[in-house]
């Protein structure tokens, strides 16, 4: 099936032009940012007929679209489904096994992707985690939340606060790093989307795999040097096309299966435009339903599983 991720995300309040973090029960002195989110879900959030949505254009981002489906409150955890997409192009939409014209898809059209996410917002008093809470999002395929996410939300909580920054930035399981250390990485795929001329004229492929190369290691046991490589690029200390030092390969993502208290996990790593982003596969653990996308309870089994491995390392690294 098609790949799907969870990617983790801190969650933290400054005031601007502060470096210090807030505590988010409190961030302002009196207002829970948990209240906020209830607000925000509570406002946004519609049950869709087959017929209409509850859509809105998501500021700052190049024609993009939210729309907030199902979703559940419970104790300090927000969970559900969104749905978002691209606007302002026309195209034609073609049946693949008919050959025959669908229908034309307009500018105003989106094609609306549902995505699963899942909030954590700690209370007064779960030390050590007062001030940060963790952000869970779907990735499916090339489709992705936090960035729809973070600026539609940014700009409702911008409204009453103007002066504070939520911020959201990619965690790394402090558990992978030290898998690493302790040499129980089971494998490595290194994977280039642009191999060197030189390289891609010896071979063809199918159309969706053009210009892919791929380096996989199995089976053995992994150098020091490319074990403390592969670290230094989860902690965003190295870029990931420096992993090895090769001539006809220039990596731009990398998979790796590690084991973790007795259960393999599958981490992908990918360098972006302006951040590398981990993610742990999930393609394997979850069920895909009669509309072809994973369904939202196999998705958020494996995301609470991944919050409390997330709460634990996040706990004790803070406690140092």
């Amino acid at each position: 099936m098609a790949k799907v991720s969870l990617i983790g995300y801190s969650i933290r309040i400054r005031k601007t032009r502060s470096k210090e973090y807030n505590n988010l029960y409190a961030f302002d002195g009196a207002t829970d940012l948990f209240s906020i989110f209830t607000q925000y879900f509570k406002r946004y959030s519609n049950n869709s007929s087959n017929n209409q949505y509850a859509i809105e254009d998501v500021p700052h981002t190049d024609n993009k679209t939210i729309s907030i489906q199902s979703v559940q409150i419970n104790n300090r955890t927000i969970q559900g489904v969104i749905r978002t997409g691209d606007y302002g192009y026309s195209t034609p939409i073609v049946n693949r096994q008919s050959h025959k014209l669908s229908y034309t898809k307009d500018k105003d059209d989106t094609e609306l992707v549902p995505l699963s996410f899942l909030l954590y917002v700690p209370k007064k008093g779960d030390v050590p985690l007062e001030k940060m809470g963790i952000a869970i999002f779907q990735k499916f395929k090339k489709s992705g939340l936090k960035g729809v996410f973070q600026s539609h939300f940014q700009d409702f909580f911008a409204q009453d606060f103007p002066d504070y920054i939520l911020e959201m930035i990619p965690l790394t399981p402090e558990e992978v790093v030290s898998a690493f250390k302790n040499g129980v990485i089971k494998s490595a795929k290194l994977v280039s989307h642009s191999p060197p001329d030189d390289i891609a004229d010896y071979y063809s492929t199918k159309d969706d795999d053009k210009g892919k190369l791929i380096l996989e290691f199995e089976g053995g046991s992994f150098h020091p040097r490319f074990v403390d490589n592969l670290i230094k690029v989860f902690k965003r200390e190295l870029p990931i096309k420096k992993i090895i030092e090769s001539e006809w390969i220039s990596p731009d993502e990398i998979k790796t299966t590690v084991k973790i208290n007795g259960k393999e996990k599958t981490f992908t790593i990918k360098e972006g435009d302006t951040e590398i982003t981990p993610g742990i596969d999930i393609s394997d653990n979850v069920s895909v339903g009669n509309d072809g996308f994973p369904t939202q309870q196999s998705v958020m089994r494996e995301a609470v599983k991944y919050l409390e491995t997330l709460k634990s390392y996040l706990g004790e690294r803070n406690d140092h």
